[in-house]
């Protein structure tokens, strides 16, 4: 009985009680200036081990000490990354939707971690997540200040949609997300070629769908984009080769069709159309996010010329992740967490007196909100989130090519 109420006590505590009060503080650092700048100084300062509690310790008083029961994706890690160390191999011994060296990754992190617990899957997401405020705050101080930077990077550090569903629900969106920045960053600080390197990392370790995010990128440079492209395209293309010739499937089928089994349970226009009409041909929709994906990563770079790299870069990565999330199949809530950042670096960037950045933000809160409750106890606000998910996306491409414009001019 008490160990009964014990869970039920922790499932109300790390599904409501936390993403509730994270999301409280977000708002009050977005409506109130004075107590925001008191919550950005102290968060500030103290990010790193903020990070450790959250990320790190966190999780360890779960599913170490408590010895909790893997939520979600988690189940899925503990599971292929023994594989890994069993001497199977993904996408020919087991099935794998992800990278060729996805699980490896996952598997060096359980190798390393006391008496292999499986917790030890987790960290290359938390390397990603702390590459993320990292990255995320230099690149807030280049485009708002270093006040600006502190505040960026304070809004990652306690937004759920990445500390939340990196612990609880395994995610490994903050991995995508951690990799996304330093290459924006890099593309500042006009170092092409490990710009290049840092992208061929992301394709081979996450997977296919960081193509366009990194295509469009690479055309964010404004000299010696060739180079970018070689060693971006050298790696990626070994690390492939390598993985088909071992046998390892490039298109694994049975976990496509698990992903038609749930079609229309995600969150984009497509997923919507599933959701009204079942029987919907979903190759058109295939070819449809395939076009929209090349149109942003290959078209915004080209119509968006003003401004510096940072703010062409935040950009273009904004329209291609709304994009993505407007338009792919089978696009679950919580791959908004993989281009979190760019939205929220895209409305800081507006003016104060810009109401759209007020607008954006606060949308931004409330999405985190209801994707952290969703995939985890609370169900009922899938119904609202699909609308939800496709106003804000829609609203992100509007800002994005309304300050393109102003940008270019």
């Amino acid at each position: 009985m008490l160990s009964a109420l014990m869970n039920g006590a922790m499932d109300i505590l790390i599904t409501w009680v936390l993403p509730g009060l994270s999301s409280l503080l977000l708002v009050l650092c977005l409506r109130d200036e004075q107590a925001g700048d008191r919550c950005r100084v102290c968060l500030d300062r103290n990010w790193i081990p903020l990070f450790v509690l959250s990320r790190v310790v966190y999780a360890l008083i779960l599913f170490v000490l408590f010895d909790f029961d893997s939520f979600s994706d988690s189940w899925a890690w503990k599971v292929h990354s023994q594989s890994i160390l069993d001497g199977l191999m993904p996408g020919r011994d087991f099935e794998n939707l992800y990278a060729p060296l996805f699980h490896y990754l996952l598997a060096a992190g359980r190798f390393i971690t006391p008496g292999q617990h499986w917790v030890g899957t987790l960290l290359p997401f938390v390397i990603g997540d702390f590459l993320a405020l990292l990255y995320g705050g230099r690149i807030g101080r280049g485009l708002l200040g270093e006040r600006g930077g502190s505040w960026v990077r304070a809004w990652l550090l306690v937004t759920p949609l990445l500390w939340h569903q990196l612990v609880i629900r395994g995610q490994d969106e903050s991995l995508f997300l951690g990799l996304l920045l330093p290459a924006l960053y890099l593309a500042h600080r006009k170092r092409p070629v490990a710009v290049g390197l840092v992208l061929a990392l992301g394709l081979v370790v996450t997977k296919v769908t960081f193509a366009p995010y990194a295509l469009g990128l690479l055309l964010v440079l404004p000299d010696r984009r060739w180079r970018a492209a070689v060693a971006f395209l050298a790696p990626t293309a070994l690390v492939y080769g390598l993985y088909a010739a071992a046998g390892g499937a490039l298109l694994p089928a049975e976990n496509l069709e698990t992903h038609q089994v749930n079609f229309g349970a995600g969150i984009s226009i497509a997923d919507t159309l599933g959701r009204f009409l079942p029987g919907l041909p979903q190759g058109p929709l295939l070819v449809g996010y395939a076009a929209a994906m090349a149109i942003a990563a290959v078209g915004t770079p080209f119509l968006v010329r003003g401004g510096g790299v940072l703010c062409r870069g935040v950009i273009v990565l904004s329209v291609v992740h709304a994009a993505s999330m407007l338009t792919m199949p089978y696009c679950v809530s919580p791959y908004v967490a993989q281009g979190v950042a760019f939205p929220l670096l895209l409305f800081a960037v507006l003016p104060r007196r810009d109401r759209a950045r007020s607008i954006g933000l606060l949308l931004l809160i409330v999405l985190g909100f209801f994707v952290t409750l969703v995939w985890t106890k609370c169900r009922v606000f899938s119904v609202p989130l699909k609308p939800l998910s496709i106003s804000f996306h829609l609203f992100v491409l509007w800002v994005a090519i309304r300050f393109g414009r102003e940008e270019e001019k």
